[in-house]
């Protein structure tokens, strides 16, 4: 718990993100060794069609969600971005699980596993350090945060 937020307010919170298989990714590098994924290039019509449609209505068998919170990092004097994933029937993801749905190149360098400070659960974290360049990174056509946090995630 931190003081100088109301007792009620201490973190926020988005619940429900789904995060189903992305097909086709490739990596493509960025400058000062940042990687982004060629979402827009490739299979532009299916990543439309199935960005307007509910998820659980895609083709996919299998889809697992995560809670996104941003909580303020005292350390970093910043804020912090968590992920806590569930199965298809809410269940938590190990903490091996989640790691399956982060790209191999963003682990233990910018994604880590950590306790979140307010629920004590596992959560993939996104490193302060590297939060910010890897948004920007991320989106740099989109406007829409969530939009990077729901093609950060992916299945194999």
């Amino acid at each position: 718990m931190v003081d100088y937020f109301p007792q009620d307010k201490q973190y926020l919170l988005c619940t429900g993100i789904k995060c189903i298989p992305v097909p086709n990714t490739k990596l493509i590098p960025l400058e000062n060794d940042w990687h982004t994924f060629d979402y827009h290039k490739e299979n532009e019509k299916t990543r439309e069609k199935s960005d307007n449609q509910d998820p659980a209505e895609l083709p996919h068998a299998y889809y697992r969600t995560y809670d996104a919170s941003v909580t303020y990092d005292r350390f970093y004097e910043t804020p912090r971005i968590w992920l806590q994933g569930y199965n298809m029937v809410g269940l938590p993801l190990t903490n091996y699980e989640m790691l399956m749905d982060v790209p191999p190149f963003y682990l233990g360098k910018t994604i880590t596993v950590e306790r979140h400070p307010f629920t004590g659960l596992p959560n993939l974290t996104i490193h302060p350090c590297y939060q910010l360049d890897a948004i920007v990174k991320q989106n740099k056509d989109s406007e829409n945060f969530w939009w990077v946090l729901k093609h950060v995630l992916y299945h194999y």
